[in-house]
């Protein structure tokens, strides 16, 4: 069989990606319209405050950038009444980059949301200003705040999920392989120390699971 010539792959490709932005556009009105019902209005005004850092295409060069906090806030969403602090979670979903990748203060952070977010952004911050903080050191200490494990886990779901057209195998198997030696451990962690809301992380683990499981069946599936 005939490869696909490139017009035709050009166009399947812009396609593809005029799909992903109108979908993004959907769910984010639709989002804004459900924070603002529940009455979360810093997390709108988080959602605007980052809006602008995540400008472009993710990796997969289709999908724009801001969708990735707006499906970890849409995650999040389905789990609301196991969430410690749900303003917060929401507050941190859409923050949770911004100071790694573009070197937004801490301080300021706390200054629009409150202390407890500038905490919980100190803590999911791997790396600021050239200090990276050691993984030995990283997911043990989230593991000690209920929200900022919460987020973290929703932050890794939407990763694994997204990473199959945007990486290599070779990166797709470190990112699994750190899943399941520290976010898993995480949240299984943070759900004894917080059993109320055990049921949220819970849900995080089995999602997580599942989608690894998923990428290594297909790719067994592909091999045989």
């Amino acid at each position: 069989m005939n490869a696909p010539s490139p017009d035709i792959q050009a166009v399947t490709r812009e396609s593809i990606a005029a799909e992903a932005a109108r979908r993004h556009g959907k769910l984010l009105v639709h989002l804004r319209g459900w924070l603002a019902g529940r009455g979360y209005f810093k997390a709108l005004e988080a959602m605007e405050f980052s809006r602008p850092f995540y400008t472009g295409l993710r990796k997969d060069g289709l999908t724009p950038k801001f969708d990735h906090p707006v499906r970890i806030a849409l995650r999040l969403r389905t789990i609301e009444a196991y969430l410690p602090e749900p303003e917060l979670c929401f507050v941190l979903s859409f923050t949770h980059d911004v100071s790694e990748d573009d070197n937004v203060a801490f301080e300021e952070i706390g200054s629009r949301f409150g202390r407890r977010a500038e905490a919980c952004q100190r803590l999911i911050t791997k790396k600021f200003r050239g200090v990276q903080v050691d993984d030995a050191i990283y997911y043990p200490r989230m593991a000690e705040d209920a929200d900022t494990a919460m987020v973290k886990g929703s932050d890794n779901c939407h990763n694994i999920f997204t990473m199959v057209n945007a990486f290599d195998v070779a990166k797709q198997d470190a990112y699994m392989s750190k899943s399941e030696q520290h976010v898993l451990p995480m949240l299984k962690a943070v759900s004894r120390r917080f059993p109320r809301f055990e049921p949220g992380y819970m849900n995080l683990r089995v999602s997580l699971e599942t989608q690894i499981a998923l990428i290594r069946e297909v790719r067994f599936g592909a091999q045989a």
